[in-house]
């Protein structure tokens, strides 16, 4: 079969190409597996939250009716941060940033320490219930800070209710990682097998650019 002479200069060759190809095509469908289940499970968390930011609302209408909301109530004269947000703020605003947060700073976390191996030192060793709380509590203060800029909520209230998203989102992102980000080890061997290949592919060139143009190199 012929050839390209471009794919031949890079010292890729046929049977090169279709490794490549095979392999961008694996990573491509593995991304599309990936991405669709973190999108699913967003929106399952997603629903969760607004159901139990639905539920908080509907226990401030009633507390505030018994005999202790009632001592509450006239004794601090105001209601909680919390409450006046689940009372106030559409639920579904609230549940965009304690959801949206967990989830970028969970995947951010899981591809760093996975790209710099530290998800073998911190995270493979222990049990699934213990990574999760290690990493989620991480997870859970970036996420405050990040509320508080768009939410009325002090930074305690918001890394407590950024807490449960965390959990439920950071084992995820790291089987994400698992399947999609390589560790700098493997960067590194790529790149050396891919400038060996150049390198090869450029002396192997220079013989067929001898033959075909011979006066030049006479000429010179």
């Amino acid at each position: 079969m012929t050839q390209d002479p471009f794919v031949n200069r890079l010292g890729i060759g046929y049977q090169g190409g279709r490794r490549l190809l095979n392999r961008l095509s694996i990573f491509v469908s593995s991304l599309w597996d990936e991405g669709l289940r973190l999108a699913l499970w967003w929106a399952l968390i997603m629903a969760s939250t607004i159901c139990i930011l639905e539920l908080c609302r509907w226990f401030w209408l009633i507390y505030p009716e018994t005999v202790i909301g009632k001592k509450y109530v006239s004794g601090s004269g105001d209601f909680p941060d919390f409450a006046y947000l689940v009372l106030h703020e559409p639920h579904w605003y609230t549940a965009l940033f304690l959801v949206t947060g967990p989830f970028a700073v969970s995947l951010a976390l899981a591809w760093f320490s996975r790209f710099f191996y530290l998800k073998r030192l911190f995270y493979n060793p222990f049990g699934s219930i213990l990574r999760a709380f290690i990493w989620a509590t991480p997870t859970a203060v970036l996420t405050g800070y990040y509320v508080i800029a768009y939410i009325d909520l002090t930074f305690e209230a918001a890394t407590i209710c950024a807490a449960g998203p965390s959990l439920a989102l950071t084992p995820q992102a790291f089987r994400a990682a698992d399947r999609l980000c390589p560790e700098l080890g493997d960067c590194i061997r790529w790149l050396r097998r891919g400038l060996r290949q150049l390198r090869r592919g450029i002396h192997r060139s220079k013989p067929v650019n001898a033959e075909r143009f011979p006066n030049e190199h006479a000429h010179f």
